[in-house]
């Protein structure tokens, strides 16, 4: 029995081991602007605009939230669109919501998980900055990005900040950036988007012309299963004779 218990154990965490794989980016989000926007309103940043002193220096404090998205296309939402929807021509992100109903929550969509934003906690988009940080899979030569944003970004692959990132306030637009990898593999991914103005709000990231996702890495308590599953086998090696 003894023998037939820790052959059981060992192949199921071993299995549970090989399976136990994180396929999202990790977001990081903080709300700039606390109260209610108004229309036209600038939020916090300063005006001129300042990228590094309005963005970068605020990504450097704790965020307000932190959590897990498997993909980038917002509003990623099925809600039923309100009189204050407005239109953004994208194929990834047909529908920008006006931020005067653009709540964290309907924002994110199905990616909201435990984001709490209702009508008793409301977080806004407008006048907010996330940045999303994970894996991604690139091929060996030229991989093509395009960033769908409303407002700027800053895009950074394998550390290295993309020069082509559209860092300034605009309607909703699309850059693409080249991005040539040495090998294939996995390389750093690390988006900072912001939304400063009270028009519109969108974001998609795309590779080659398909919906970009997270690469699956193992977690850390893979680590721990396959222990379990070595103990199991050496426990059946133990009692074999």
């Amino acid at each position: 029995m003894l023998k037939y218990l820790a052959l059981c154990g060992g192949l199921a965490l071993s299995a549970a081991a090989m399976s136990a794989q994180a396929a999202t980016f990790t977001a990081e989000f903080w709300d700039v602007v606390v109260a209610q926007p108004t229309q036209n309103a600038f939020g916090s940043f300063s005006d001129p605009f300042n990228f590094q002193a309005d963005v970068l220096d605020v990504t450097e404090t704790s965020p307000d939230l932190v959590f897990e998205v498997s993909l980038l296309d917002f509003p990623n939402s099925t809600l039923i669109p309100t009189a204050d929807t407005i239109m953004t021509v994208g194929d990834f992100n047909p529908s920008g919501l006006r931020e005067e109903t653009a709540r964290l929550n309907e924002f994110l969509g199905s990616e909201a998980g435990s984001v709490d934003s209702d009508n008793n906690n409301p977080v806004f988009v407008a006048g907010s900055i996330f940045r999303f940080t994970g894996l991604v899979e690139v091929n060996e030569g030229l991989n093509t990005f395009a960033v769908g944003s409303d407002d700027g970004f800053q895009l950074s692959l394998g550390g290295v900040v993309q020069p082509d990132s559209a860092t300034e306030p605009r309607g909703f637009g699309t850059t693409e950036i080249a991005y040539v990898s040495p090998m294939a593999g996995l390389t750093a991914f690390e988006l900072i988007y912001y939304d400063a103005q009270v028009v519109g709000a969108g974001l998609f990231v795309t590779k080659d012309g398909e919906l970009l996702t997270p690469a699956a890495v193992p977690l850390p308590a893979s680590v721990l299963l396959l222990l379990g599953g070595l103990l199991g086998a050496g426990l059946l090696a133990r009692h074999g004779a």
